[in-house]
């Protein structure tokens, strides 16, 4: 469950394009 949770912060992340800081 977290791996899917991780997948899916880290696509939002990179549509809006933010650094990962958080």
């Amino acid at each position: 469950s977290d791996s899917q949770l991780l997948k899916g912060i880290n696509s939002y992340r990179a549509s809006l394009k933010v650094p990962a800081l958080s």
